[in-house]
């Protein structure tokens, strides 16, 4: 019986596990741009921001590197090219 009961929870987990998380794509765009013109105004001490709790403000600033693009270096310590080595690499035509 426990066994049974074992694999129901597998198979409903699975069930649970494989939906489709849906969202609306311009909510999620006004969310985002709200926060990153919040942290700005955070940042520039604007006037506005003064009524804010402080609570309000570290929130804004904790959650704003979230919502910025990320920006991924592909190149070298100077900005040259990576240097790979102990790698044969071999072109095709």
């Amino acid at each position: 019986m426990v066994g049974n009961q074992h694999e129901r929870l597998n198979k409903s987990n699975k069930l649970t596990m494989a939906r489709k998380a849906t969202y609306d794509q311009d909510t999620v765009k006004e969310l985002r741009m709200s926060v990153i013109e919040a942290s700005l105004m955070v940042m520039t001490d604007d006037p506005k921001v003064e009524s804010w709790s402080a609570y309000k403000k570290e929130l804004i600033l904790k959650i704003a590197p979230r919502v910025l693009p990320t920006v991924n270096e592909h190149s070298g310590p100077d900005g040259g090219a990576i240097q790979i080595s102990g790698v044969d690499i071999v072109v095709r035509k």
